[in-house]
This record gives structure tokens, sequence and C-alpha cells, in this order.
């Protein structure tokens, strides 16, 4: 279980993007800011990507992950036709 709570930010323009059956990777950096919750916060943005743009999702979707502090690391899920990696935007 996470231990804060991940937001999908609004995308910026409609694509045709589908975030199903598809590799995934996550940055040494984004693993490193998450740690033991890298692989839950992945599956949970991928679940909120699905819910919110089923058939119209961008290749750049961007999210923010709030601790229970009221931290807040945002990160980004960048569709590259034959992956998806998911990133701090610091990152890229």
């Amino acid at each position: 279980m996470l231990k804060g709570k991940v937001k999908i930010k609004k995308q910026e323009c409609e694509g045709n993007y589908k975030f199903i059956d598809v590799k995934q990777y996550m940055t040494c950096g984004f693993q490193n800011a998450f740690g033991e919750e890298a692989t839950l916060i992945v599956f949970t943005a991928l679940e909120l990507i699905l819910e919110q743009y089923p058939n119209n999702a961008d290749y750049l979707q961007i999210f923010e992950y709030e601790y229970p502090n009221k931290k807040i690391i945002r990160f980004w899920c960048i569709h590259d036709e034959t992956h998806i990696t998911f990133l701090l935007p610091e990152e890229y």
C-alpha cells in the first residue's frame, strides 16, 4: 500500500497513445526518488491514465506524488511507441 497519493495532471493535448501491452521502464532517478514504492507508483499511475484518458491519451503524462507530510515529487510518464518510461522531469 502506498504511503502517499498519486495525482495525474490534466494533459496539454489529446493523443492516441495506448498505455497497455507495452514495456515499462523506470529511470534510476525515479527508482531512487521513490524507493520500494516505485513499482506500486508505476501501477497506480498507469491505472490513472487508463481511467482518465482511455481513448485519447497524449504521449506525455504528468504526475505528482504527495507524501503524508505534504512533500510533493513530480514525475513524468513518456510513451515512446515501443515502450513507456517513468522519470523525473530533471532527467529529461
